[in-house]
């Protein structure tokens, strides 16, 4: 059996191009995000954040990058209303789009 995973949604492709391992684990921190409201996907080795998360997990309040060679958070982040903690230490990251600077500022 071929699976494409350019036309999979979830997980998203920066995971499933990695292999069954890694959406395995995946998975099981997907299934504690649902629990606890924090996302920890650390040390996972995306490039880039998936955009899957917005729709998936809109109420998560805690979202952890840390050590991904991930270098720019997308602009569509902005819309997490219920996100108040972006921890993305030790990662590539440049700078945070302008939008999730501005929510940063107004607390």
């Amino acid at each position: 059996m071929d699976l494409d995973t350019d036309h999979v949604t979830f997980p998203p492709r920066a995971i499933s191009r990695q292999g069954t391992k890694r959406v395995l684990d995946f998975l099981r921190r997907a299934d504690r995000a649902w629990e606890s409201g924090t996302f920890d996907l650390s040390r996972m080795d995306m490039d880039e954040l998936p955009l899957a998360i917005i729709e998936m997990f809109p109420n998560i309040n805690r979202l952890l990058i840390d050590r991904n060679p991930i270098t720019a958070t997308p602009f569509e982040f902005h819309v997490m209303s219920s996100l108040e903690e972006l921890r993305f230490d030790k990662a590539g990251m440049k700078s945070p789009s302008m939008e999730i600077w501005e929510l940063g500022l107004q607390k």
